[in-house]
């Protein structure tokens, strides 16, 4: 995984601003740069897995998002799971999430 200094460092902002405001929650990078053939101008493919998906969590999760894509010049695409919706509903089996846990690269 290679990644510029910018992005580590957003993504470790990110991932102690969901832990001191949303609460307990996993963040898996995939995609391009999880398997070290991003671009430059790539995006950060983030799965965020959170205890319990409702409205109001998405929400902030994405207003934190976009106030560390600003911050640091990133472009974190992220996208919100419940845990339930991913250890025992349909999306357990879903290609995205199949993917993400062979690839992922958890953080």
């Amino acid at each position: 995984m290679r990644l510029k200094e910018e992005e580590r460092t957003a993504l470790r902002e990110l991932k102690g601003r969901l832990s001191d405001e949303i609460g307990p929650a996993t963040l898996f990078l995939f995609g391009s740069k999880a398997r070290g053939e991003g671009a430059p101008d790539s995006d950060l493919d983030l799965l965020i897995q959170v205890p319990e998906y409702t409205y109001e969590t998405v929400s902030r999760i994405d207003d934190i998002v976009f106030e560390i894509n600003v911050r640091h010049g990133v472009f974190i695409s992220s996208i919100i799971f419940g845990q339930d919706e991913l250890e025992s509903g349909p999306l357990s089996e879903s290609p995205l999430y199949k993917i993400v846990q062979r690839q992922g690269i958890r953080l």
